[in-house]
């Protein structure tokens, strides 16, 4: 198991894609760039991170730590990190 606290600071990237109506394909959005600024452990199963977005009409997004380099949210610099 990793260090979470090691995450901090980490930049991050989230690649989502939308379904468009018009064309009846999914279109990748713009990526979101991001910062972990904490992390969260409401219990010993489940844990979160906070992602403070640089450019994002949201200010942060949580996102529970098995989500690390899957599903779209990877770390910009270490994308062999896991748990």
């Amino acid at each position: 198991m990793n260090n979470y606290n090691e995450l901090i600071g980490e930049l991050v990237e989230y690649r989502t894609e939308s379904f468009q109506m018009k064309t009846g394909k999914c279109e990748p959005n713009p990526v979101a760039l991001g910062l972990i600024a904490e992390f969260v452990e409401e219990s010993i199963l489940v844990k979160y991170i906070r992602v403070e977005w640089l450019v994002n009409p949201h200010d942060y997004t949580l996102f529970e730590v098995s989500e690390i380099n899957k599903f779209g949210l990877t770390l910009k610099d270490n994308e062999e990190w896991g748990l």
